[in-house]
């Protein structure tokens, strides 16, 4: 009879420690948990500061939360009309909010006959903006033009030239310009590296020689 309680006195402090340990394995578990949300938490909040970037006709929306601001952009955007647009990026850094993005339009207001009546432009965009929704800085360059008979992209209807690869964008284009009678092509090839966006668009090489080369 002895024996039989030792044995279960010595079966009970077992369980009783197993439960211990177990508890004690949880804790750091529910610990990982509570600061998983506390990193979710943090991410929503960060988009919350996040400034939108809305495109209508030549003008700009900026906005974030019940904050906005339009800015006019008829300088750096040379279609007149059927404006289409894309965000190629958008990044934080410093304070300060970045953006560049590709707009395409027709050239004239109304599409018709006349010179360049059915042409189109296309501008790079880049912006740099503080936290007050002010613009800093613009820099545009017209990549595709029927008037300055510029050739980009190799599609017209959409943008599928305009993309980021490697952490960069990179895009080359070429002007038609005429020289002793002589037509000649100036091209240039431009870069923007996504981790250091306050460097904005860079011509990294340009080449001019003769259209005909036979």
């Amino acid at each position: 009879m002895k024996k039989l309680i030792c044995m279960l006195l010595i079966l009970l402090v077992f369980l009783v420690g197993s439960e211990n340990k177990t508890e004690g394995k949880r804790k750091p578990v529910l610990q990982s948990q509570n600061n998983t949300k506390i990193a979710s938490n943090k991410t929503i909040e960060d988009k919350k500061d996040l400034i939108k970037l809305r495109l209508i006709g030549r003008k700009a929306k900026l906005s974030r939360d019940k904050e906005e601001s339009i800015v006019d952009l008829k300088k750096q955007i040379n279609a007149e009309g059927n404006h289409k647009y894309k965000i190629i990026d958008r990044r934080e850094k410093d304070g300060k909010h970045y953006f560049l993005f590709v707009v395409r339009g027709s050239t004239r207001a109304k599409l018709g006959g006349g010179y360049c009546g059915a042409g189109s432009e296309c501008n790079l965009v880049w912006m740099k903006i503080d936290n007050s929704l002010k613009v800093e800085s613009i820099k545009s360059i017209l990549t595709e033009s029927c008037v300055e008979d510029i050739e980009g992209g190799s599609d017209l209807d959409g943008f599928t030239d305009y993309k980021v690869a490697k952490g960069k964008f990179s895009f080359t284009f070429i002007k038609l310009e005429s020289k002793d009678n002589e037509v000649y092509i100036r091209e240039k090839e431009l870069l923007y590296i996504l981790s250091k966006p306050e460097n904005g668009i860079k011509i990294i090489k340009e080449s001019f020689y003769p259209a005909n080369t036979d």
